[in-house]
């Protein structure tokens, strides 16, 4: 990834929605996990399970978070 110029980035809190996580217990999960500059890792595909939960969960989360004054950048505008 460095050779082609693409940052390495990790994540700090995974609700484990690859494993089919009902969205109260992935809410549960990032409440107790999430700190400013944070990153939740959710998938778009793949995993045990199809991720309908993580479809329904997404919106809440965005609300919630945007309401308690987190914001969402890109991957180029995080801070090293």
């Amino acid at each position: 990834a460095r050779q082609l110029g693409q940052p390495l980035v990790g994540w700090t809190v995974d609700p484990r929605d690859w494993a089919g996580t009902a969205p109260r217990e992935m809410d549960r999960i990032v409440r107790t996990q999430l700190r400013p500059g944070g990153i939740v890792l959710l998938h778009s595909f793949g995993g045990r399970r199809h991720l309908e939960n993580t479809v329904r969960f997404l919106p809440h989360l965005i609300d919630e978070l945007r309401t308690q004054g987190y914001s969402f950048v890109r991957v180029s505008e995080l801070k090293s």
